[in-house]
């Protein structure tokens, strides 16, 4: 069984002893074999091969209105804070913003944010999408005369081909009025948001709730107090809602409470002699 001149060695003795069926031998190999296994896949792809990184794409939708200036700030300010708590949860999380509304002049009634140089729409520096958001705040009296609503905002990204297909997506709606209206349905929006798996969330007063309640319940998203009166709380929530959200798409469910199992007196079996059976001791089947 082993080549000749190694009939010695503990991997040797440890695969004869295995065949020969010795249960605690048996056991301390497959452990030994285990850390082997592990340690040779950190050794080959490095130390991070068996992490697991979550993967987020995560679009705000801006209503510039200027009643908002105050709410976009407390985002803007709070935003670091939401973003180390998804980097302390292992999620690559990726922004963008789609602005609308007529709060100032873009020079258009919904307006795609570019993140860098090249016009990418996605970030993953959260001090670039500061400074999107203080730019919008900053610009209030650049009033446009454009007007828009957040049904027309969302359908934008139904265009974008670029969320990475690896990742979850979600969409984050902050507004303090109920704008939806124009060509653009609530059951088409649902559809299409459905049909690219993007979770919808609305950062909403709490009346507008009832307006906005199919188009987050509908989409797997959640509803958020906009007059909240602690946003570095409410973006650390919104970060366990995302890590949540994340875990369901993968199948893990956090709520799923475990079943109560009654623990049975172990059990020894001990082999049956063949005189037993022959004395009529255990009745043959």
């Amino acid at each position: 069984m082993c080549a000749r001149g190694t009939e010695g060695s503990p991997f040797c003795v440890g695969i004869v002893q295995f065949m020969k069926g010795d249960y605690d031998m048996n056991r301390k190999i497959f452990a030994a074999l285990c850390v082997l296994l592990l340690w040779a896949g950190s050794a080959a792809f490095g130390a991070g091969a068996f992490d697991t990184v979550s993967k987020a794409d995560i679009v705000f939708f801006v209503d510039s209105s200027i009643s908002m200036e105050d709410d976009i700030e407390s985002v803007r300010t709070n935003l670091n804070a939401f973003s180390s708590a998804l980097v302390e949860k292992n999620i690559d999380t990726r922004f963008a913003i789609v602005e609308y509304s007529n709060g100032r002049n873009t020079g258009s009634a919904v307006t795609v944010h570019s993140m860098d140089s090249s016009g990418s729409m996605w970030t993953s520096d959260t001090s670039r999408v500061e400074a999107e958001l203080s730019a919008i705040t900053e610009d209030f009296e650049n009033t446009s005369g454009y007007d828009s609503n957040s049904l027309e905002a969302v359908n934008t990204i139904f265009s974008w081909e670029n969320f990475r297909s690896d990742a979850s997506r979600f969409g984050f709606m902050l507004t303090d009025t109920v704008d939806m209206y124009g060509s653009y349905t609530v059951s088409d929006t649902i559809q299409k948001l459905n049909d690219m798996n993007m979770h919808l969330s609305v950062i909403s007063n709490t009346y507008s709730e009832s307006s906005y309640h199919d188009l987050y319940t509908q989409t797997g998203g959640s509803f958020i107090d906009i007059d909240s009166e602690n946003y570095y709380q409410l973006m650390l929530e919104i970060a366990d809602f995302i890590e949540e959200v994340i875990e369901e798409d993968k199948g893990i469910s956090r709520d799923v409470k475990p079943h109560s199992v009654d623990v049975l007196p172990r059990v020894t079996i001990k082999p049956v002699e063949e005189s037993e059976l022959e004395e009529g001791v255990i009745e043959k089947i």
